[in-house]
């Protein structure tokens, strides 16, 4: 585990992950909770040899929540003081607060509001700029091919 996490790292440090070149990069899941049908959308950017989630981003409108939010989860490694950003094609960045690690990856939350769905619906691109423990900025880059698409099936 240790050595993979490193790996991950070091690897993080010298690439920035390109947006997937898919015709949908974005999917819906869905869960029942407590007889109430609960939709988000996502994407995950996963190494293609090993599945390896690098990261993700899931978008969705929780019943117990009076807005909708954005969950980030980066991968172990990351400087939480710093924060992160978020940034569709070349506009201005979101900047929003990493809240926690687990084994699973360090998460945030960013709010979901009009602007940035319009953003996103309307970009190529989302940009999240985070810094690793060593300080070294890095870069994952996610495709907003079939945003409006998944959008539109979990939008309230």
């Amino acid at each position: 585990m240790r050595k993979t996490t490193v790996i991950l790292i070091i690897l993080l440090l010298f690439f920035s992950f390109p947006a997937v070149a898919a015709e949908d990069a974005w999917d819906v899941r869905c869960q029942d909770l407590q007889g109430k049908q609960e939709c988000e959308m996502y994407q995950r950017l996963s190494f293609s040899d090993t599945g390896q989630r690098v990261a993700e981003v899931a978008f969705g409108y929780p019943s117990h929540m009076p807005k909708g939010r954005g969950v980030i989860v980066l991968p172990l490694g990351v400087l939480l003081t710093e924060g992160a950003k978020l940034r569709i094609d070349d506009g201005k960045p979101y900047k929003f607060n990493m809240r926690y690690c687990t084994g699973e990856g360090c998460f945030a939350f960013i709010g979901l509001n009009e602007k940035l769905v319009n953003q996103m619906k309307k970009g190529g691109e989302a940009h999240i700029v985070f810094k690793m423990m060593d300080g070294q900025e890095a870069e994952v880059s996610l495709s907003l091919i079939g945003f409006t698409k998944s959008y539109e099936q979990i939008k309230p």
